[in-house]
C-alpha cells in the first residue's frame, strides 16, 4: 500500500496542502434512463481518475429525484473496477437504514475490491421524508446511528462484535472478512450544522462543510472549533478514527467551468435556477398511519440538486487561472479538502 492507504500515527505533523475531490449524487436526468446515467458517470470517473482528483464521494438518497444510486456500495463497486488511483467512498452511509453487521461485511468487500482506496462517510440522515418509509423516526435516528457506528467499528477493528444496546444486541459475532486498511478505512462526517463540529473534531473525522455556511469567516470559526476539539482529545482511548494522522477538512462548492466567464455564469445560473426555486420548502407530507415522521417538501415536488454534465475530452492548451474560463465542461459540486 502507498502512503494514501496507510494510516500513520495520529498527531504527526504534515505540511498543509489542498486536494480536490468530487461530491456527487446521481439525480434523475430525463429523458436518460438509469443505464445511460450510470454509464456516463462511470466514464466521468475514468476522466477524474486520469486528471488526478483525490476522492469521489457519493451521497445516499431515497424517494426523491436525487436517488438514482440508493445503494452507494453497488455503484462504488463498479467504480472501483473502472479506476486505479482515485479514492472512493459514500458521503454518507445513512446508518439508521442499515443492519450494522451486513454493512460491516460490505465495507470489507469494497475496501478489497478498491485495493484499499475506500473512504467511509457516515451520517444519521436529516430528512424525515427519506427515513419514514423505512419506519425510522427522525427523533430516533441519532441514537440508532451511534449504536450502529460503535458496532461497525468494533467489528472492523477487532473482528468480533459484542454489544448490548437499545436497538441492537450481539454476542460473540465473529467476522471472516476484514478490511484491507487497518483497523478500518478513514472516516468522514459532513455537516451543515455548527452543533456537530465539536463531536466531529473530538473523534478525528475527516470533515466537510456543505454550502449552507456561506460566510468564509463562519467556516473559519468552525474549523477553529474542530481543531481545538481534535487537539484536546488527541489521547482519548475511546476516540474514533484515531489511526488517521492528518484528516481532511474542507468545503463543498458548486463549480462550473466554460470557455469564458460570461458563458460559465450563463449556464451555471440556468442550472441552479431549479435549486433556487426549491429552496423555500412549504407544505407537509405525512406517511401512512402509525408513522409520526413527516417531511417538508418544495412546492415543485423536487429536492434541490445540481445537474451534472458529462465531461468532454480536451486537448486544448494549458488553462487560464480563472475557474470559470478553463477549457473543460464539467458541472459538479467540488469538495476542496485541505490536508493537515
Amino acid at each position: 500500500m502507498n502512503a494514501m492507504t496507510s494510516a500513520g500515527a495520529a498527531g504527526a505533523a504534515a505540511p498543509a496542502r489542498i486536494r480536490f475531490g468530487i461530491f456527487d449524487w446521481l439525480d434523475e436526468r430525463r429523458p436518460d434512463d438509469p443505464t445511460t446515467l450510470y454509464d456516463a458517470r462511470l466514464t466521468m470517473l475514468e476522466y477524474a481518475d486520469q486528471a488526478g482528483f483525490y476522492c469521489y464521494h457519493l451521497a445516499e438518497h431515497h424517494w426523491t429525484p436525487l436517488c438514482m444510486a440508493p445503494s452507494p456500495n453497488l455503484f462504488l463497486a463498479a467504480a472501483a473496477q473502472r479506476t486505479r488511483r482515485i479514492r472512493l467512498g459514500p458521503l454518507v452511509y445513512l446508518l439508521p437504514l442499515y443492519h450494522p453487521l451486513r454493512l460491516m461485511e460490505e465495507i470489507c468487500m469494497l475496501d478489497h475490491l478498491s485495493h484499499g482506496r475506500l473512504e467511509v462517510g457516515v451520517g444519521r440522515g436529516a430528512s424525515p421524508y427519506e427515513l419514514a418509509p423505512f419506519h425510522v423516526a427522525i427523533d430516533e435516528a441519532r441514537a440508532i446511528f451511534e449504536e450502529a457506528l460503535t458496532i461497525i467499528l468494533q467489528g472492523l477493528a477487532t473482528g468480533t462484535v459484542n454489544y448490548e444496546g437499545r436497538y441492537f444486541t450481539f454476542k460473540d459475532v465473529r467476522a471472516v472478512l476484514h478490511p484491507r486498511q487497518r483497523p478500518y478505512p478513514p472516516l468522514w462526517y459532513p455537516t451543515n450544522y455548527t452543533r456537530s463540529v465539536a463531536w466531529i473534531g473530538r473523534h478525528n473525522f475527516n470533515l466537510v462543510f456543505g454550502s449552507i455556511l456561506r460566510s468564509l469567516e463562519t467556516v473559519r470559526e468552525q474549523f477553529q472549533i474542530y481543531h481545538r476539539e481534535r487537539a484536546a482529545h488527541r489521547d482519548d482511548p475511546t476516540r474514533f478514527n484515531a489511526h488517521v494522522a492528518d484528516p481532511c477538512y474542507g468545503i463543498v462548492r458548486h463549480v462550473y467551468v466554460a470557455e469564458t466567464d460570461a458563458e460559465a455564469v450563463r449556464v451555471a445560473r440556468t442550472c441552479m435556477a431549479p435549486s433556487a426555486r426549491c429552496g423555500a420548502t412549504t407544505g407537509t407530507r405525512r406517511w401512512p398511519s402509525g408513522s409520526s415522521s413527516w417531511a417538508r417538501r418544495p412546492p415543485c415536488g423536487r429536492s434541490c440538486g445540481t445537474r451534472w454534465r458529462s465531461p468532454a475530452r480536451t486537448t486544448s492548451p494549458a488553462p487560464s487561472p480563472s475557474a470559470t474560463s478553463r477549457r473543460s465542461r464539467r458541472c459538479a459540486p467540488c469538495a476542496c479538502s485541505p490536508r493537515r
